[in-house]
């Protein structure tokens, strides 16, 4: 949909800073100079310390937030049968997504948070292999916009197709010739179908202002 147009985060920020500013030299300017001076580093200290939070407290109100969804929680389970150097390992578990509300960075729009994990571990990813001196190595479980949004990087995506380290891809022909890993097999629940509803305060918000993002 269309993303509603908003005033940049700075202009805010530089805004509130100069109204700020322009209150507190009236307060000053009906006060002694001595104590003025005095007091001056202090009002700057207090100024700056609350920029950010007036900033992320305006757009909270005004920004309209994402469309949060009907189910909020979901198992996955998964199967994997591997070998390291020949030895061979099976795992059954769970994929666990839980939606935990909306996040706002702050130099970002309002976003989903989710939180996920293997059920039996609390991690977030499942290390296939580990030795001394080398980093561990992960294979691709899905994610939570995957499972519970129905979101794929490409259309051709399904997990468990490639392992990683934490931070560079290996296909599992690379993994197999480098590292002597093979995934024999490996077995990923569907997603499943969700539904997506503003918030009544967002609704209450597009009613008035408009606009409005997925």
């Amino acid at each position: 949909g269309n993303k509603m147009k908003t005033v940049k985060k700075d202009e805010v920020a530089v805004i509130i800073l100069i109204s700020v500013i322009r209150l507190s030299m009236n307060v000053l300017i009906a006060m002694n100079l001595d104590k003025a001076i005095l007091i001056i580093p202090f009002g700057l200290l207090i100024i700056f310390s609350w920029l950010g939070y007036l900033q992320n407290l305006f757009f909270d109100v005004f920004e309209i937030g994402p469309q949060i969804p009907e189910i909020q929680y979901g198992k996955f389970p998964f199967e994997i049968v591997y070998s390291v150097d020949g030895e061979i390992y099976e795992v059954k578990d769970v994929f666990v997504c839980e939606y935990k509300g909306i996040g706002h960075p702050f130099d970002g729009e309002k976003e989903l948070e989710w939180q996920t994990y293997i059920g039996s571990s609390g991690e977030r990813d499942f290390e296939l292999f580990e030795a001394e001196n080398r980093k561990g190595i992960y294979i691709d479980l899905g994610n939570e916009e995957y499972y519970m949004m129905g979101k794929k990087p490409y259309d051709e995506y399904v997990p468990g197709e490639y392992l990683h380290d934490g931070y560079h891809k290996l296909n599992l022909q690379e993994a197999k010739e480098q590292l002597g890993i093979e995934i024999i097999s490996a077995k990923f629940s569907d997603p499943i179908e969700n539904e997506f509803e503003y918030r009544t305060v967002d609704k209450i918000r597009l009613f008035l202002f408009g606009g409005g993002n997925k």
